[in-house]
């Protein structure tokens, strides 16, 4: 009888735990699943009109997805890339953005390079400053 109730208890541990580790997945995917909803709705502002503010606007908000959401870097530079292609008054922001993601992606040549191209294109850039400390900030990692 004391065996019976002893695997008892344990299959309840186990089914409990089991529980609680499938329902952190299945949150984690739902989440996922609906920040990819939401760049399907900005790809179709693209679609609708490209080259525009707009498009620029929503390349700009997929790449914040793709950077603090989805921690998808590589995804997320080359949103912000066409944000600066684009050439809306958010590519101060993006070239900022790209920088940090190279910095996560263990690129520091092209963070770097970034931090440089703000500095030199968007002198007047709120985002200057940051930059700057960014750039000190990898040149003391690299030494």
């Amino acid at each position: 009888m004391k065996k019976k109730l002893s695997n008892f208890i344990i299959i309840c541990l186990l089914s409990a735990a089991l529980f609680f580790f499938l329902k952190k997945r299945f949150r984690s995917y739902f989440k996922k699943r609906k920040y990819y909803k939401r760049i399907k709705n900005f790809r179709k502002v693209i679609k609708d009109q490209p080259g525009s503010i707009e498009a620029a606007g929503a390349h700009y908000t997929i790449g914040l997805i793709y950077q603090n959401n989805l921690q998808d870097y590589s995804n997320a530079v080359k949103e912000y890339k066409k944000v600066f292609d684009i050439g809306s008054e958010l590519a101060d922001s993006a070239l900022y953005n790209m920088g940090i993601c190279y910095e996560a992606l263990n690129d520091n040549m092209n963070a770097r390079k970034s931090y440089f191209d703000l500095l030199k294109n968007f002198s007047e850039s709120s985002r200057c400053e940051d930059a700057q400390f960014r750039l000190d900030e990898i040149t003391l990692k690299d030494s």
